[in-house]
């Protein structure tokens, strides 16, 4: 059932605000300017409640809108159950929401300027980190003490496993950019940025980016054989859950196992029973958002589970399976299967970190433009 469609055509605004927004925050962050962060992380709200509106006056599922509103209503019932109200608590549950609001977006085809414009945003962050490569940032690690080197590539960032994070999404975005241009200068210009992208994340030692990357690597060259197929979504929607149920009760069986020179499980066992500890048998069923309050539990779906329960994680996880899903009906040429893989990796990603479908924020702009690639029109460009 859809919710009748005017006649407008759909504003490519929200998606222009949230890229300049996003850029804004990871240029500031390696160099800790707060002020840009600020301004970017309240802009991206700003604009993914933009993008909501205009998609209400397009075509919507009834289903996906009563959806979100059952995320917005188990959110709060979970954070007054708990005794969570507060600011900390509020603009975690609106970071929560942006990524399901701003999905909309991407009920029906997105015009190929918005698409050229997210290609040229990635590309011009693709130099942004080449050149914080060759900066004293480039392995720098901060904690609360001092800051030290580390063998793990930072870029200024956190951490290395963010860092790749954010170069692991940079570089399926540029790969869609050769699927998606004519001119074989582009085409060559974005093939060098991303080989240097891929570098970039070697360098970061992230484990699980380094995997990911091969993945996709074999995808692309491979694009022509891959099908996007409905058990293809629901392995990717099932990796996670299987991921953690593999941790917490076969601990005997990988014990010992190594991947790529480190141990297999690195104290995985131990964060997920805290979580499950924090969040307290009595509360399974709708969750304990003062104890986990959407932290990184390093799953995305104990994260879930953790702040708003059994009951919003089958909600959360039934909306974006819906949501995923229509995108890949509308999944037609090379650029979009590229970009919609690099989705569905992002989903095999979240068994080990949460932050792409639970902090909102950046990681919720870098999810989006993946969809919003996802629906594309047509190819084009110069």
């Amino acid at each position: 059932m859809y919710i009748e469609p005017s006649k407008k055509q759909k504003s490519g605004l929200p998606i222009y605000i949230s890229l300049i927004a996003m850029l804004a925050i990871l240029i500031g962050q390696p160099w800790q300017n707060s002020m840009l962060i600020s301004i970017g992380t309240w802009t991206i709200i700003f604009s993914v409640t933009l993008s909501f509106l205009v998609s209400l006056s397009w075509k919507i599922k009834a289903k996906h809108l009563f959806l979100l509103l059952f995320l917005l209503c188990i959110s709060l019932f979970s954070m007054l159950a708990s005794g969570a109200i507060s600011y900390s608590s509020i603009v975690a549950a609106l970071c929560f929401i942006e990524l399901p609001m701003g999905l909309f977006y991407t009920d029906d085809r997105v015009k190929t300027k918005v698409c050229k414009a997210v290609y040229l945003a990635f590309y011009a962050l693709s130099f942004y980190h080449i050149y914080l490569r060759f900066t004293n940032l480039a392995f720098l690690y901060r904690t609360e003490e001092n800051s030290v080197l580390i063998e793990g590539l930072t870029l200024g960032y956190p951490n290395p496993n963010q860092t790749g994070m954010f170069l692991m999404v940079t570089f399926f975005i540029l790969a869609s950019g050769i699927c998606f241009f004519r001119s074989k200068l582009i085409k060559l210009l974005f093939l060098l940025n991303s080989l240097f992208i891929a570098y970039l994340i070697l360098e970061t030692s992230s484990r699980v980016c380094i995997i990911l990357l091969i993945a996709f690597v074999l995808s692309f060259v491979f694009q022509k054989r891959i099908k996007i197929k409905p058990w293809l979504i629901k392995v990717s929607f099932i990796f996670p859950i299987v991921f953690l149920a593999f941790i917490m009760f076969f601990e005997s069986i990988y014990e010992g196992w190594s991947i790529l020179g480190d141990s297999f499980e690195t104290g995985r066992f131990g964060l997920y029973s805290e979580a499950f500890n924090a969040v307290g048998a009595k509360n399974y069923l709708f969750g304990n958002f003062a104890a986990i309050s959407f932290q990184n539990t390093h799953n995305a779906y104990l994260s879930i589970f953790g702040t708003v329960g059994i009951v919003g994680l089958v909600g959360f996880v039934t909306f974006l399976y819906f949501k995923f899903r229509d995108i890949s009906f509308l999944v037609k040429m090379n650029h979009q299967k590229i970009a919609y893989i690099g989705l569905l990796l992002l989903l095999v990603h979240s068994s080990v970190e949460a932050a792409f479908f639970t902090s909102g924020s950046v990681y919720a702009v870098l999810v989006i433009s993946l969809s919003c690639l996802s629906v594309a029109g047509s190819s084009g460009g110069q």
